[in-house]
């Protein structure tokens, strides 16, 4: 399964054009930092000085973190995906604020109570054993450190749609009920577990980087983008569909 999957992220994550997208595009930059800023609302910290983010790709989630973070450090196993984000990062925040590693998640090349919290998003039903993976997460956070999670919704139609034509790849998604992330949370031994839903309209299909939509002109992304906004935070105010939000974010405390 490794293998497998570090050959596939290997050529897809080659395509700088898809980085510079997520990036670039005002709707996906709009959706990735509204991920990033319910994180850190959901941390209430205001700087770390230290984050490690697992499962890095190409890199721009670690762009989006350095805006709150003091250093970030970002590992990925896919060689090419680190080379891509090494680059972007460079383009997109002259900065040296970001480190780039290659590395495997399930042996994390880091002393154990180092981050401030660790970050990781669409990473657990990629790797091999999940369990294991999460316990080196926790050991390289420090004493009362936080591990944060964004994962794709088992329940939600984008993300089952995207484990179908990815299955090879994508098929553990199908793990990723609220219930079960729970209880990996709880069997790896955190304390204050907790979940937040969100992400509605299936703006994987709709504004991924191929899209036909994707020809309109950003002027014209930017007028669509107070409608979009809007329609989402009114449907995440709506209890009865929250269960087939795109992404669950789940956050737990390291025990000391």
């Amino acid at each position: 399964m490794k293998s497998k999957q570090k050959k596939f992220y290997n050529k897809r994550y080659s395509i700088m054009r898809r980085a510079l997208h997520k990036l670039q595009n005002v709707l996906v930059l709009f959706y990735d930092m509204r991920l990033i800023e319910t994180v850190f609302e959901m941390l209430r910290v205001g700087s770390p000085d230290s984050v490690l983010e697992v499962g890095c790709g190409q890199g721009t989630d670690a762009i989006l973190i350095s805006r709150h973070a003091h250093q970030v450090v970002a590992i990925d196993v896919s060689s090419k995906a680190v080379k891509v984000a090494t680059a972007l990062s460079r383009i997109k925040c002259g900065s040296e604020k970001i480190s780039f590693v290659v590395g495997d998640a399930e042996h994390l090349p880091f002393q154990k109570d180092l981050f401030d919290f660790v970050f990781f998003k669409d990473l657990l039903h990629h790797v091999s054993n999940s369990m294991s993976a999460m316990l080196e997460m926790k050991r390289v956070s420090r004493n009362a450190g936080k591990v944060v999670a964004i994962e794709a919704n088992a329940c939600n139609p984008e993300m089952i749609l995207i484990g179908l034509i990815y299955y090879s790849v994508d098929r553990g998604v199908f793990r990723n009920t609220k219930s079960k992330l729970i209880a990996a949370f709880e069997q790896a031994g955190f304390s204050h577990i907790s979940v937040v839903e969100t992400e509605f309209l299936p703006r994987h299909i709709l504004f991924e980087y191929r899209s036909p939509l994707c020809s309109i002109s950003p002027a014209k992304f930017t007028r669509i983008l107070p409608v979009v906004r809007k329609i989402e935070n009114n449907l995440q105010n709506l209890a009865i569909i929250r269960k087939f939000a795109n992404y669950l974010i789940i956050q737990g405390i390291k025990k000391v």
